[in-house]
Order: C-alpha cells, then structure tokens, then sequence
C-alpha cells in the first residue's frame, strides 16, 4: 500500500471512528445513568460494524482494541462484578482511539507503525475480563 493510498484509508477510517465512537459514546454514557442492558447492547453492535471496517490491516493495533471494546461490552452485559474497572477502561479506550489515529495521520510515515503503543489500553480491557495480557513486544513485526 502507498503512502498515499494509507493516507485516504486513514482518512476514510478517522471519518468513520469518530462517527462510531460518538455513537458509542452516547450509548455508553445513557447506560451509566439507567443501567439498561440495551444501551450496552448498541454499543456493542456499532462497535462491531466499526470493527468489520476496520478490518483492511492498515490499523492492526486498533482493530485489536475495538476487538476488546466489544468484548468488554460482552463481558459487562454478563457480569456486573467488575463494572466500574470496566466501565473506565471502556472510556480511556473510546477517547484514545481518535488521537492515536490522528497522532499517525500527522507525525508517522507509515500508518501502521506504532500499535505498541495501544498495549496498554488493550491490555486494561483484557484484565476487565480476565483474559491474558499482551506483551509489551505483541506488535514487534508492525515497528
């Protein structure tokens, strides 16, 4: 893929991200104040039609994070243990998506070139729901 088509997928791709996390933001925000299963449910949906986007592997650390979202939607719907931790890691993660994107837009040549740095935000949601941690060198091959 050339620069410049990584640039228009990378735009496509922003255009897109913020449109969804808006609307995950939304459901996600109506649910903290009734605690409707629904909402989550929303949530959850448009998290998965902005993965099935996503999928062109020109973000392979920020397909692998809204992988975690929606399984921590998943996770929250069926335990309500751990719902704050799960609930935080759900915010950080909507709100660090579009400035890492932009953060690559304006200061990265190649698109793909720092998903490490999304370790920690994948990995916050994977504690959420018991899962292993990834290691600090899972994106080795993407650097």
């Amino acid at each position: 893929m050339t620069q410049s088509n990584r640039e228009d997928v990378a735009n496509m791709q922003t255009e897109e991200l913020g449109n969804s996390l808006k609307q995950i933001s939304a459901f996600l925000s109506a649910y903290v104040h009734c605690e409707d299963d629904n909402l989550l449910t929303a949530a959850q949906r448009r998290a998965s039609l902005l993965h099935k986007h996503l999928l062109t592997g020109s973000f392979p650390g920020v397909e692998d994070l809204v992988f975690e979202i929606i399984n921590t939607f998943e996770s929250l719907k069926k335990q309500h243990s751990h719902k704050e931790m799960q609930l935080n890691a759900l915010c950080q993660s909507i709100i660090i998506l579009p400035r890492y994107i932009n953060y690559l837009k304006k200061y990265v040549k190649r698109v793909s070139s720092e998903p490490q740095l999304l370790i920690p935000y994948i990995n916050n949601l994977r504690a959420c729901q018991n899962k292993p941690l990834l290691a600090e060198t899972h994106y080795a091959d993407f650097t």
